[in-house]
């Protein structure tokens, strides 16, 4: 962690609740199937005419990104995409990471804007 500046967003373990900056944002790789999943769907609704509410229904989840601290990320397979929350201190840093993100082919097929947009609101309120 930075020790000349603050934090602008507070990193929690998503297993422990603990303060997590020694540990790392993930996208398990279960998670990143999920999302590969719910693209290939999507792409093949988009190319019919119309479909029905239950195809829509029927969509697999997007893929959920978490963060763990240390201990608990090194217990989770070493699959995925990781990144360590040293690397998202700051606005700054998540606006560059949302950037690198979106030209993963999966990117849009995650939670990844609900899962920055609360943790930056719990921090702010």
């Amino acid at each position: 962690m930075n020790k000349t500046k603050s934090p602008d967003i507070l990193w929690y373990c998503g297993t422990c609740s603990e303060l997590a900056y020694d540990g790392f944002i993930v996208l398990t790789g279960k998670e990143l199937r999920k999302s590969q999943k719910l693209m290939e769907a999507s792409n093949k609704l988009d190319q019919k005419d119309s479909f029905s509410l239950a195809e829509l229904m029927e969509l697999p989840e997007q893929g959920k990104w978490q963060c763990y601290c240390r201990k608990h990320a090194l217990e989770l397979p070493d699959d995925g995409y990781y990144f360590g929350v040293d690397r998202a201190l700051s606005f700054r840093d998540l606006l560059d990471w949302t950037f690198h993100l979106s030209y993963k082919n999966w990117f849009a097929s995650t939670n990844w804007q609900d899962f920055i947009r609360s943790r930056v609101l719990n921090d702010i309120d």
